[in-house]
């Protein structure tokens, strides 16, 4: 009796075990268009930087100087929506530093209760990724062609300070 015990609380560890494969995944439930009213279920991977999925504005700067962020151009979304693409990369699997590539510009996503969450991107040709500091560990991911697209776009439509 006291054997068949024990075989039933290890099968019941290795199962509960298992089952834990997929806690990275979730699904949402989103709006598929603005004009309509029916919902789409997508699955998305969670990333390190799920935060930034809840932001209402940001604030996009852009650098005069690569690696010098003294001078520079901003652009203020209001619309979150416009950086859908950016926030999917920034949750993209990690990458390896870029190392020599200097930093192009900062986003501020602006969260509920004041919380600021500060991303930087490189988007030259040769070194386009995102990067972003969580308990004290500096992370990396890839830039996709619609994110620089999107950060290009925004550039020439920001003003000087």
């Amino acid at each position: 009796m006291k054997i068949s015990i024990v075989y039933f609380w290890a099968l019941v560890l290795i199962i509960s075990s298992c089952q834990d494969t997929n806690s990275n995944i979730e699904e949402k439930s989103v709006k598929v268009n603005s004009d309509s009213i029916s919902t789409k279920n997508v699955i998305h991977k969670k990333g390190l930087m799920e935060e930034v999925r809840l932001s209402d504005s940001a604030v996009v700067m852009f650098y005069k100087t690569p690696g010098n962020p003294r001078f520079f151009s901003y652009c203020k979304i209001k619309n979150i929506s416009e950086l859908f693409s950016i926030v999917d990369d920034i949750n993209k699997p990690l990458s390896d530093s870029m190392k020599g590539c200097s930093t192009n510009g900062k986003i501020y996503f602006y969260g509920k209760s004041d919380v600021v969450y500060p991303v930087y991107f490189t988007s030259d040709n040769a070194c386009s990724g995102f990067s972003f500091i969580k308990t004290g560990e500096k992370y990396f991911t890839k830039m996709s062609i619609g994110s620089k697209a999107i950060l290009d776009s925004l550039k020439y439509k920001a003003k000087d300070l």
